[in-house]
């Protein structure tokens, strides 16, 4: 809530509620004999198998009162406290202290709204605020709801997108506490005491003008359960469950390996080594059919279960209902409603919901049983050594222990591709994006903790197209690699990162009870854009967790080889790898059951590896050598000839020993031929992205691929004849003007973070003023680590632009300092490239130009954003924008060499 409307509601407070009506606050200590809380509503199974008032260990005074919650699988059992109805202003703040032997109890309140009609029941509307959580479990705890006032204009927001802009606040009152006592199926104790609601205003709002009865119960936001006065019995339950953060399918651990379903067939995306295919739409009895042959999986959107049908056991393939992707704040209530719905209506009980959301996640993975994190950032400005940082810190913002799948990115971005297709005219992309930049986000979702990944893909994986079939192979060989880290990320527990001596070398481990698998993983930067290449030194860590008596051992193509460094140190056992590539794998056990599993299925995959990194190390071959021939200059200090010579004896080698057997020389010197292409390919890179200031400046510069675009307008790109768009304002020198010629101010009401924007002195980089935008949380134990979305965002005025125009956009940003809690810094974006094609600006020594150019793939308006997405302040000046006539934009690129 803007801080003026803050304002507003404390000084209405105070001249429309004398002090005789006001009281500092109301309370129950729960000293009496009478119960005071009620089971009101829950979307699982659930009962108060005992309540009492309990005098052990009361928070304060003599007694507390104690309930016992037996729930089946499900997110909320709603108990409830009336309270004298309360005025909701800024000042109203509710507390109950709480004790339980579970984590994850939740205060909220509920909020009549008497001037609004619900049209679902003719009566007042009510919303519910959230409140803080528990999660001291075994201690007491204060839950609280800190300022209302500004937690109900958050919960309008999503109101008047549901029901429109007419639904009015005016005198909104509490007049329910409620608990939300679920901590998971089974029994839950919870013990409550001291019920305070600190700035009380009394409130009697009775207004039969508008023909609404507030004094008539009113509905809940979701489909109530309470009926349920015992768990029922001999209820179906689904062979697909969640136990902790474990998903079980046919009694087994399931490590999901899932892939976007174009239309190709299941038994052809099966032996790509797919054990689950993720549906657009809900599965036809067809797909079900085929699903139970193959004994595949799917996750698909729920049928329509509306009108009071039911999901029968004929979906029993089905690993889970997915209830949307990229779900905003406005689509929390009615994802709320439809999961309540599926669980009703599914006859196989316990089967998981999963949904992807960019906000609240909190609230969603109270919903839903598993998160779907959405990130694509293979040719983009995101890093992807940030990757894995990342999913840990979106998954934190979830509730503790909500198990997480992973997308893992298989092609470049759409907008990218459209960029290339509107300028490149009949250029075709020779290859998508690198193998290892597949496997390295693979790898790092499984070191933050991911217990399944989703490939995406846009097109068909069977087409005979030569970047598909590399496409397809790769993610072939992805899944066999991922077959032997399965029982350690499908079942096992993240046991943390271990420090490398090795700049740029991470080491997760997973731990089972028998075994640690350790994760290693190489990083620089730029390889969102090209894998570049890497010194091959020994790379030496110190294992804490390690026992005594383990023994350590490498995954390599030959199999497990024992470890030739591997002693004893002070601190744990030390480890030195004399050398690996960009991801490696060591083995610590002492169970030679283990090391036999392991062994037998290296043995057995050796073949099919083989032939893979082959086939990988065959296309790659001929794509690099169809784009060095388009490139005509090669780049300084990389021998460019030798390397391909290089790279084209081991291929011939690699193929010569895999005909004769030779699995393990095979597959190293295919490895070694793409450490020789990689080079190349980092090289030519390189070269080009160092004309710009950043390699997001031009969408050609996003992968290997599309550099000889580049050089067929690199030219055209200083000579051209700019014309300057006449936006006005972007000299940052007058706020009037601005306004009137459009420039818009944005704030996220979903955040707790202040913001202010401002044309200030000391933030201009020419000229009098620059923009200055600034973002702060208060300085609370509670202020966020991670900021959920972005604050506060700057729009300029549309500029018009025609079909074929090359755009130039054009400006300076200085940060004084790096910004918290965010990985993305000062996000620049346009609304044509969008935010696949978004600059990032995490830290500036000194004021940074910008620049980013693009091609009107129509006739239309362009606007640039400047969004601070963490906590800090950025200054922006001199934004320009600046238009290449379609005709010389068109001739810039030329006919491009076949």
């Amino acid at each position: 809530m803007p801080r003026p409307f803050v304002l507003l509601s404390l000084f209405a407070a105070g001249m429309l509620y004398p002090a005789s009506r006001t009281c500092a606050e109301t309370a129950n200590p729960f000293e009496t004999a009478d119960l005071s809380w009620r089971l009101a509503e829950a979307d699982c199974p659930a009962r108060v198998a005992a309540q009492q008032r309990s005098f052990q260990q009361p928070h304060a005074g003599q007694a507390c009162e104690h309930l016992q919650i037996e729930a089946g699988r499900g997110t909320y059992v709603y108990v409830t406290h009336d309270i004298d109805h309360a005025r909701v202003i800024a000042e109203l703040s509710p507390s109950v202290w709480v004790r339980s032997d579970r984590t994850g109890i939740q205060l909220l309140a509920r909020v009549v709204l008497p001037r609004a009609e619900d049209p679902r029941t003719g009566r007042a509307m009510t919303t519910l605020i959230r409140g803080t959580s528990y999660d001291k479990a075994g201690s007491w705890q204060q839950l609280q709801i800190r300022d209302a006032a500004q937690l109900l204009a958050r919960q309008l927001v999503i109101l008047r997108s549901q029901f429109g802009s007419h639904i009015d606040a005016r005198e909104a009152y509490l007049d329910l506490l409620v608990l939300n006592a679920y901590g998971g199926a089974g029994e839950t104790n919870l013990w409550v005491d001291d019920l305070e609601v600190a700035g009380y205003v009394s409130s009697s709002v009775d207004n039969p003008q508008i023909g609404i009865d507030t004094r008539a119960p009113m509905r809940w936001v979701s489909l109530s359960t309470a009926g349920h006065e015992e768990l029922p019995s001999g209820l179906a339950e689904s062979h697909v469950r969640l136990q902790g953060s474990v998903l079980m399918a046919e009694g087994r651990p399931l490590l999901v390996r899932m892939i976007e379903h174009n239309g190709e067939s299941f038994e052809w995306l099966k032996a790509l080594g797919f054990n689950t295919m993720k549906l657009s739409a809900p599965p036809t009895n067809e797909q079900l059919q085929e699903a139970r042959r193959l004994n595949l999986w799917l996750v698909a959107p729920p049928p329509q279960t509306a009108g009071g049908g039911t999901i029968s056991a004929a979906h029993d393939r089905v690993l889970a209902w997915n209830l949307g992707q990229r779900l905003a704040v406005r689509d929390l209530e009615a994802a709320s409603e439809l999961a309540a719905q599926v669980r009703r209506s599914d006859v196989l009980k316990g089967r998981p919901l999963v949904c992807s959301a960019d906000a609240h996640l909190w609230h969603y993975s109270r919903i839903i049983d598993l998160l779907m994190t959405e990130l694509s950032p293979l040719g983009t400005s995101f890093e992807l050594s940030d990757f894995a940082p990342w999913l840990r810190e979106r998954t934190r913002l979830a509730r503790p222990g909500t198990p997480f799948w992973a997308t893992v990115q298989t092609e470049l971005a759409e907008e990218l591709v459209g960029q290339v297709a509107t300028l490149g005219q009949d250029f075709r992309l020779p290859i998508g994006v690198e193998p290892d930049q597949i496997r390295l986000l693979a790898y790092n979702a499984i070191a933050a903790g991911a217990r399944g990944l989703c490939f995406q893909s846009r097109s068909r994986l069977d087409a005979r197209d030569e970047s598909t079939q590399l496409r397809a192979a790769t993610l072939q060989l992805m899944n066999l690699e991922l077959l032997l880290l399965e029982p350690w990320a499908a079942a096992g527990s993240l046991a943390g990162e271990i420090e490398s001596t090795t700049p740029g070398v991470r080491v997760a481990v997973l731990q089972t009870d028998r075994s640690r698998l350790l994760l290693l993983t190489r990083h620089g930067a730029g390889q969102q854009y090209a894998i570049g290449p890497y010194e091959s030194t020994p790379v030496s860590f110190v294992d804490p967790g390690a026992s005594l008596t383990s023994q350590g051992y490498t995954l390599t193509p030959a199999g497990l080889l024992p470890l030739r460094h591997g002693r004893r140190d002070p601190g744990g056992m030390r480890i030195t790898l004399d050398e690996f590539g960009l991801t490696g794998l060591v083995l610590l056990t002492q169970d030679p059951l283990v090391v036999n599993h392991v062994q037998r299925q290296l043995t057995a995959q050796g073949s099919s590896v083989a032939k893979l990194q082959n086939e990988i190390a065959s296309r790659w071959m001929t794509a690099v050598e169809d784009t060095q021939r388009r490139l005509s200059t090669p780049p300084p200090n990389v021998p460019v000839v030798a390397s391909l010579q290089e790279a084209s004896g081991s291929l011939r080698q690699a193929q010569q020993l895999l005909a004769a057997g030779d699995n393990r020389t095979s597959q190293e010197l295919a490895a070694r031929t793409n450490r020789a292409l990689a080079k190349i390919r980092h090289g030519y890179w390189q070269h080009t992205v160092a004309g710009f200031p950043s390699p997001a400046a031009s969408p050609f510069c996003a992968s290997f691929a599309t550099l000889p675009l580049h050089w067929s307008i690199a030219g055209r790109l200083n000579s051209g004849r700019w014309n300057e768009s006449g936006m006005t304002g972007g000299d940052m020198e007058d706020l009037p003007r601005m306004q009137q010629a459009g420039w818009q101010h944005h704030r996220h009401v979903a955040t707790p973070a202040h913001s202010h924007v401002e044309l200030a002195t000391k933030a201009a980089r020419s000229g009098r003023f620059g923009l200055r935008l600034r973002t702060w949380t208060d300085d609370e134990p509670s202020a966020p680590s991670v900021v959920e979305v972005p604050p506060v965002w700057i729009s300029t005025p549309p500029v018009t632009v025609r079909q074929g125009q090359l755009v130039r956009i054009n400006g300076w940003v200085h940060l004084p300092s790096e910004m918290a809690g965010t990985r993305d810094g000062l996000l620049i974006f346009d609304s044509i490239g969008g935010l696949p094609l978004a600059e990032r600006i995490r830290r500036t020594g000194d004021w940074q130009q910008v620049t980013l150019y693009r091609v009107a793939p129509l006739n239309g308006q362009l606007t640039v954003t400047f969004a601070v997405t963490g906590l800090g302040e950025a200054w922006i000046d001199e934004v320009t924008v600046s238009l290449l006539e379609a005709n010389e934009a068109t001739a810039a690129f030329g006919p491009v060499a076949r």
